[in-house]
């Protein structure tokens, strides 16, 4: 997730899962936090958005109890 920006992270899953149809990938630093928090809020952004907008995909596994998160997305 390089930089954490929202767009930069999404554009990675987008080219992952262009190329590799059928990946598994590990999204590091998913924790749902909130704005005020300001802390790497891109690669939480981007899970959801990419999961809510290409039905193939889904969340695996997530961990939301303490940072930095993890998700597993299929």
């Amino acid at each position: 997730d390089g930089d954490h920006s929202y767009e930069n992270v999404s554009k990675e899953l987008s080219t992952i899962f262009s190329h590799l149809k059928k990946a598994c990938v590990i999204i590091h630093d998913t924790l749902d936090q909130t704005n005020e928090a300001g802390y790497n809020l891109g690669p939480r952004r981007a899970v959801e958005n990419l999961v809510n907008n290409d039905k193939k995909r889904k969340i695996l596994i997530e961990t939301q109890m303490s940072l930095p998160g993890m998700t597993v997305i299929v």
